[in-house]
């Protein structure tokens, strides 16, 4: 009996590898596809990790403040980036922080002055930069480098500003294209 069943095992086999039937051959195909994405490499931050400090000034008048809507001058800083990849084109910049009493569009004072925010500007388009908002800086391909223009000043909504000390901080981000 059990050369009964080799031999049917044999013919069929013998008549599989006749008609071109493997194993291998009844197996389904399946297809392989492979994607991905190259994204915009970062560029090098030139500034401390510890932070920008950005220096309002110490001889802000009480009565510069005083009415609604009042505010300091401007106080210009900057935050360059280097070594730019070249296939880095663009480098957008958020800014997030706690909105002072006046919204989005200030910042909040932790200091001791109060009915004093901070506001924060793009030089380039004098859009004031509240929580949430980016500015998006093209990367000069001349020498891989971008740099934002800012301006910070101490604002008050409400006026009626008391003195004393002016803090805050903001969180930026980078984001390239």
């Amino acid at each position: 009996m059990k050369i009964v069943t080799i031999a049917k095992i044999k013919m069929v086999t013998l008549i599989m590898l006749i008609i071109g039937v493997t194993p291998y051959s009844l197996q389904s195909a399946t297809l392989l596809q492979v994607t991905g994405n190259i994204k915009a490499g970062p560029c090098r931050v030139n500034f401390p990790t510890s932070g920008v400090e950005v220096n309002l000034g110490e001889g802000i008048r009480q009565y510069t403040l005083e009415r609604a809507g009042s505010a300091a001058p401007w106080v210009d800083f900057s935050l360059q980036l280097t070594d730019c990849p070249k296939t880095t084109t663009n480098v957008t910049l958020t800014v997030n922080g706690t909105p002072g009493s006046a919204g989005s569009d200030t910042f909040i004072n932790t200091g001791s002055a109060t009915n004093v925010q901070i506001q924060v500007q793009n030089q380039s388009d004098s859009r004031i930069l509240g929580n949430g908002a980016n500015v998006t800086q093209a990367v000069n391909s001349a020498n891989s480098s971008a740099e934002f223009s800012l301006q910070a000043r101490a604002y008050s909504t409400s006026g009626n500003a008391k003195p004393g000390t002016i803090a805050g901080s903001m969180q930026v981000s980078f984001t390239y294209q």
